[in-house]
């Protein structure tokens, strides 16, 4: 019975598993290493590049450095949160205290905090880019919006793309 039971609750566990992870955006630590890679050049990329220097003076320039800067400063928040994952991860990954099914548990659980992570960094970019509007010309922003929205899909970080009008 003991093993009916626990064959049962592998398969239901194993079945969790699959289907948070057909939607992942992280499988592995692997995949943790390429977006932290994304997310360090999210942070520290400059975004300036996609608008004139006329275009933005005094305090809209201000006000749009500011804004820039927190949304950088999310992506390195992220990427900080991807490496203590990654840490959590290697140490389960060693430990010989836990049985191998919670292992699993315990490191798809940590995979799911990273796919959250990043997905909050999608949800933080379509916020900065209502954010900046106000701040810009009409065509101005329409330039830097579809340019920033470019750069950004290229990194890849989730499955979801943003998506230009």
């Amino acid at each position: 019975m003991k093993k009916i039971l626990a064959s049962l609750a592998l398969t239901a566990a194993l079945i969790v598993t699959f289907a948070a992870n057909a939607f992942a955006a992280v499988k592995s630590v692997s995949d943790i290493n390429s977006k932290m890679d994304s997310l360090n050049q999210l942070g520290s990329y400059d975004f300036h590049r996609f608008i004139n220097k006329s275009d933005l003076i005094g305090e809209r320039l201000q006000n749009y450095n500011m804004l820039t800067a927190q949304y950088q400063n999310n992506a390195i928040v992220a990427e900080e949160t991807m490496r203590g994952i990654i840490n959590q991860i290697n140490v389960l990954s060693g430990s010989s205290d836990i049985s191998d099914m919670e292992k699993t548990m315990q490191i798809t659980k940590l995979l799911q905090e990273a796919d959250t992570a990043l997905y909050d960094i999608d949800s933080k970019t379509i916020q900065y880019l209502y954010s900046v509007r106000p701040l810009m010309p009409t065509l101005t922003y329409q330039k830097y919006s579809k340019k920033f929205k470019e750069y950004y899909n290229e990194l890849k970080l989730t499955n979801s793309k943003i998506v230009s009008k």
